[in-house]
């Protein structure tokens, strides 16, 4: 084995440098037999590695510095073919022959045996393949001693006197080269139990950067569980808060309207019962009945004053014919005198009279136009407020934003036209009845004109005066009880708006509305972003379970057996010694921060205001 050392050999790569052999043997780190080499100082610049050493061991001394250089023995085989296939580890020793010591009798009896049998071949031996397959045997009669060792000088005992001595020198040189090969498989295995202890050490540290990777992701994620069941919870209450809201206000929404309705069907009642009650005292002030009998009474009143007018005409030509007493006939002239005063007043009031009812009459006709235009007004205003309905009962929070002005418009324009209706629907009424009564006037305006030459027609026209009074002043108290229930239902309306006021604006609810959109997308995205988070450092355990499996130390090959029997910590007991994760806490009953509380905000979670309106709204969003 030591002829291969300190031959000459072409290095790869180079084609004119070569080197000398220094050391063959297996290195720290890494796999397979390699070859040290000093290179010649011509290429030592371009090819020179190391000084001979690995990581801190010497493998072998170098004349020059930057020299050395360690190459695969396949790869260098590869460019000097008359190196052997299968090598050994051999290395030079100095101390070998220092510390060999006087055989011993069974050392003795082995150098005879590996005597008698050092002839038969004198071809170098280098044993097996790699050391690292399996511990070495020791065999003394199987090894084959080298004929260099056949060549060597004798000692002075073997020259001393016979062939006893000569046959006994053999088998010391014998087991000299086997002590020494045992050496050099001795010096190779704990070198390759270097190798697995820095590899273990390697591995440990890599353990124990991995347990605590894991110890710190651990923490994170019992942290974002929690965080992530917190938000789910207020986000499950806020929605709950938000649906009881939106709830609430189509509840409000669907009450005003059913107000409305109420309080324009109402209105219409309380028109109809005006309406009767006008017609009924129409009809008891114009009944025929009634009318007939005062007829009759003015009839009588005008024949009585006609036979009155006829002896007082009789009276006055008896006077001038000189048959009466002249103090009566003075009388008589006073009294006709006076009752003609009372015909001219008569007759002025009778014109005061008609010119009233003409522009009675020219009201009465603008009053009809009215009432028929209010007609037409009504029946639309009917069937805009039936399509308000209609659209109010499929409103849809997407829509109210767009129709919100037209229903507010319409609204008012309901309004306007409910009170033009009322009052149009009072000056029908007043009309209808001046105009009965212009008929009644006209009547007896034409029986006035008829007996215009009688003083009848004062008491009659005084009759008529007083019948208008009264007539007025029933009109008049029915207008200011029409008027007190008109400014009743306007007090209720106003009423209304306030509570409509109070309620949650259209405006309010769809910033709620986003704001909870908003707040759903972001849980959502948090959601998202820590189930990526939780797959990639699960992903990452699963990887590093992976990489400590795969870390986990083989078996070592018998020679070193103080490192099989060496405690050593395994992927088992360290992932035993991993800390279980921490539960997420679940109460057993659930309990609600609102409970036994009448006024309280589950925005701010705060007392003394409601959700809807909570100052602190910009602040939570």
């Amino acid at each position: 084995m030591l002829t291969l050392l300190d031959i000459q050999v072409n290095v790869p790569g180079s084609e004119t440098g070569s080197g000398i052999i220094k050391y063959i043997g297996p290195i720290r780190g890494k796999l397979g037999t390699f070859a040290g080499i000093e290179v010649d100082p011509t290429i030592a610049a371009t090819r020179g590695r190391n000084n001979g050493d690995v990581e801190g061991v010497q493998y072998f001394e170098v004349s020059l510095q930057g020299s050395g250089l360690f190459l695969p023995w396949e790869r260098l085989r590869s460019v000097n073919s008359h190196l052997p296939p299968n090598i050994r580890p051999i290395s030079r020793s100095a101390s070998t022959h220092e510390k060999l010591s006087t055989p011993s009798p069974t050392s003795r009896a082995i150098h005879l045996r590996v005597s008698s049998s050092a002839g038969t071949d004198d071809r170098i031996v280098f044993g097996r393949e790699s050391p690292l397959m399996a511990a070495p045997k020791l065999n003394i009669p199987k090894r084959r001693v080298s004929s260099r060792d056949h060549q060597r000088p004798p000692t002075q005992g073997t020259r001393a006197t016979s062939t006893g001595g000569l046959i006994s020198a053999l088998p010391e040189n014998g087991l000299e080269s086997a002590i020494e090969g045992l050496r050099k498989e001795l010096d190779a295995t704990k070198l390759l139990l270097e190798s697995k202890q820095d590899a273990l050490m390697k591995k440990n540290a890599v353990l124990e950067d991995l347990q605590a990777t894991v110890n710190e992701i651990n923490p994170l994620l019992r942290e974002y569980e929690a965080s992530l069941a917190e938000k789910d919870k207020k986000m499950q209450k806020q929605k709950h808060e938000y649906e009881a809201a939106r709830e609430e206000w189509r509840q409000s929404l669907e009450l005003m309207l059913n107000a409305q309705q109420e309080t324009e069907l109402l209105y219409e009642l309380e028109l109809a019962d005006l309406k009767e009650e006008m017609k009924k005292l129409v009809t008891s002030r114009s009944s025929p009945l009634r009318s007939r009998a005062h007829e009759t009474e003015l009839a009588n009143q005008v024949r009585q004053l006609k036979r009155e007018n006829e002896i007082l005409l009789s009276q006055v030509q008896a006077v001038q014919d000189g048959d009466g007493k002249s103090g009566d006939v003075t009388s008589y002239i006073h009294r006709i005198e006076d009752l003609e005063v009372e015909l001219e007043r008569t007759m002025r009031d009778l014109a005061s009279t008609r010119d009233s009812l003409e522009s009675a009459g020219s009201e009465i006709s603008a009053s009809k136009m009215i009432i028929s235009e209010l007609k037409d007004r009504k029946l639309a205003v009917s069937s805009d407020r039936d399509d308000l309905v209609e659209n109010m009962k499929t409103l849809s929070v997407q829509d109210w934003e767009l129709q919100k002005s037209e229903f507010e418009a319409k609204i008012e324009k309901l309004e306007g036209a409910l009170a033009i209706a009322e009052n149009a629907s009072l000056k029908h009424t007043i009309a209808e009845t001046n105009e009965k009564m212009q008929l009644e006037y006209e009547a007896r305006i034409k029986e006035l004109e008829a007996q215009a030459t009688s003083s009848a027609d004062l008491i009659s026209e005084l009759t008529n005066k007083l019948r208008t009074f009264e007539a007025g002043h029933t009109v008049a108290s029915e207008a200011h009880k029409d008027t007190r229930e008109l400014s009743e239902a306007q007090e209720q309306i106003k009423e209304l708006k306030y509570q409509l006021e109070l309620r949650p604006s259209f405006q309010e609810l769809t910033e709620l509305q986003v704001a909870m959109d908003e707040v759903e997308t972001l849980h959502k995205l948090q959601l998202d972003f820590k189930d990526d988070k939780i797959a990639q450092l699960q992903k990452r355990c699963e990887e590093l379970e992976i990489g400590a499996k795969s870390l986990k130390p083989t078996e070592v090959d018998p020679p070193a057996e103080a490192l099989i029997k060496a405690p050593q910590p395994t992927i088992e007991s360290s992932s035993a010694s991993l800390p279980k994760p921490l539960e997420v806490y679940v109460p057993s009953r659930t309990t609600d921060a609102s409970a036994g509380r009448d006024n309280w905000c589950g925005l701010c979670e705060r007392e003394g205001h409601g959700s809807l309106e909570c100052p602190y709204e910009n602040d939570m969003f």
